[in-house]
């Protein structure tokens, strides 16, 4: 049984991944060390990868291992014995990950496939050996979509969604980087999946209806049509059943049975705002609005190629709704959001303005960063200092109640500076990565507002400006975690809280032991925390209020002023005491 793969893509949503400030690059070797002399330092690493499940060996796995302060990723394979050798790797802390056909991508030492790994820290000269990557075998969901007369419908999107947590809240959100499509049989087969529970949902809208790319006729007023129906029959994943998928198990027998309900259109043009005419090519989704944020089923599409702009969306059910609209032209991007409310009748002559919002002004600030002596500006040929270089800053602007959606992101240019262009009339929140080493950032300012604590909310009148101060030095915080024997943990997780969960939403950090159990976390937000290590919790959960609030007593308080490094001896939080509390609530 085949069936296509369409890219996540056709979702518009970017999300940005927000790692951690990288520690300070390992110090460079000395100017008159000889090459001879800085082989003898480097270090060696060799293990072994093998099935998670039969514990045989998996050859042709592809490994990388990646410095965390930043430079060159050393590759490796595994022979047909699954093992690996990986050489001439320069003291320091490293991630190392895998991947090969079949399994799931993971990095080494973490306790779910999803999981951060253990970080790996290199002495000079060390040779680490018989380290054991087990890599866990790719779980499958498969199944049929058919409708109402139980025939198959082919041409359809499946998607699996999986309750994560993002932002300090569980949210239903894709589970893979991929959509299924069904095949002539109404067959769909959605591989990649890690062990976990996931829900399935299908939107019945065939993608050859979405690219006609044609006005469509259809009956006037209420009718009956398909709705994007998770399994087996429900219109809402509160009331859909799930899947358990275990390491390499195919799920088989997941069949969707379309549902049908009252139905409306929404009909109209996309314009350009600047222009006065119409935007083609475009992507319009229409997504149902629900508690913390819309939903990432799409209920309707539709691809607007004619000259005129114009779209027609079908099959939405009464209810209130986000549309996302897009134009696909990479010369002239533009995107926005906009709230559409369908009633008991259809929408007709909705004229959809891309590249109607504002432009605000970016400005970033070093404060307490000098350049070398040798340096100024007026010298370009002389290298910038890592410490004042912001080229990497990237400001992405994420939708508050859809954290998924991001709708506008600029890269600072070499003058400190950017523009934002063509943002919507929202309420957004700030996200600022790719921070120089050693430094963070001190503050955001939106005109008058803390941009940190409330956002941008282009709601409340006109735009003014984004001031950003990034300060140096960052904390750094060092320590250890042992078990309740008094053993290092190695790889245990460890979050960063603030003590004000109500202030600044950026400031919660991430970072994992390394094979000894040793913590090193750097550019961290001056502040005070509490600090936990856990044996196993799902990314993101130590942020949720309620989830941690059984274990409070546990943390280790610590208070970073700028540039301090503390240090703190932590007892892991163990996956038993977890799940008590879990089967408490």
């Amino acid at each position: 049984m085949k069936s296509k793969l369409l890219p996540i893509s056709l979702l518009a949503f970017i999300t940005f991944a927000l790692a951690a400030q990288t520690p300070p690059p390992t110090p460079a070797p000395p100017l008159d060390q000889t090459a001879d002399e800085k082989v003898k330092q480097q270090a060696k690493l060799q293990g072994q990868v093998i099935n998670q499940v039969t514990g045989e060996p998996v050859r042709k796995a592809n490994l990388s291992l990646k410095p965390e302060s930043g430079g060159t990723t050393l590759k490796a394979a595994s022979d047909n014995e699954g093992k690996f050798s990986i050489e001439n790797i320069d003291p320091g802390r490293y991630t190392l990950g895998a991947e090969r056909q079949g399994f799931v991508t993971q990095n080494y030492g973490a306790r779910r496939p999803s999981g951060p790994g253990t970080t790996l820290e290199l002495k000079t000269s060390q040779v680490l050996k018989d380290l054991s990557f087990k890599l866990t075998p790719q779980g499958v969901i498969a199944g049929r979509v058919v409708d109402d007369d139980s025939e198959p419908v082919s041409g359809v999107s499946v998607q699996v969604l999986q309750y994560k947590y993002l932002l300090g809240k569980k949210r239903l959100i894709p589970a893979a980087n991929t959509l299924v499509l069904t095949n002539d049989l109404g067959e769909f087969r959605a591989p990649n999946l890690s062990p976990g529970r996931y829900y399935v949902a299908t939107s019945p809208q065939k993608i050859a209806d979405i690219q006609s790319g044609t006005e469509r006729s259809a009956a006037k007023g209420q009718t009956e049509g398909p709705i994007p129906t998770y399994y087996p029959n429900a219109d809402d994943p509160s009331t859909a059943s799930p899947v358990d998928v275990g390491p390499g198990a195919e799920v088989r027998g997941i069949d969707v049975r379309l549902r049908k309900a009252r139905v409306f259109r929404v009909s109209g043009k996309v314009m350009n705002a600047a222009t006065g005419t119409p935007v083609n090519p475009a992507m319009l989704m229409v997504f149902r609005k629900q508690v913390g944020g819309m939903s990432t089923v799409p209920v309707s599409m539709y691809m607007v190629q004619g000259d005129k702009g114009a779209f027609e969306l079908r099959n939405i059910p009464p209810g209130s709704y986000s549309m996302l609209a897009m134009s696909t032209n990479p010369q002239d991007m533009m995107m926005m959001m906009q709230s559409v409310d369908v009633t008991e009748q259809d929408i007709e002559g909705m004229v959809v303005s891309l590249g109607s919002g504002v432009e605000i002004p970016v400005t970033a600030k070093l404060e307490g960063v000098q350049p070398p002596p040798d340096q100024d500006a007026s010298n370009a040929d002389k290298k910038q200092d890592p410490a004042t270089d912001l080229s990497n800053v990237r400001i992405v602007l994420n939708l508050e109640d859809n954290p998924m959606a991001s709708l506008s992101t600029v890269q600072i240019g070499k003058d400190n500076k950017a523009l934002l262009k063509k943002v919507s009339i929202d309420h957004y929140r700030l996200i600022v990565v790719g921070l120089p080493q050693g430094t963070y950032l001190k503050s955001a300012k939106y005109g008058d507002r803390d941009a940190l604590e409330s956002g941008i909310d282009l709601r409340q009148g006109a735009a003014g400006s984004l001031d950003l101060v990034i300060a140096a030095p960052a904390a750094a915080l060092t320590g250890t975690v042992h078990n309740d024997k008094g053993q290092p943990v190695p790889g245990a997780m460890i979050t960063l809280v603030p003590k004000d969960t109500k202030g600044r939403t950026d400031l919660s950090r991430t970072g994992t032991a390394d094979q000894n159990g040793n913590i090193r976390m750097f550019g961290i937000v001056p502040a005070e925390y509490n600090v936990f290590a856990w044996e196993d919790i799902e990314s993101g959960a130590a942020d949720d209020e309620d989830f941690r609030k059984p274990f409070d007593s546990l943390g280790s308080k610590v208070k970073l002023a700028e540039g301090s490094k503390e240090s703190v001896q932590l007892t892991v939080i163990t996956r038993a005491a977890v799940d008590e509390a879990k089967s408490r609530k």
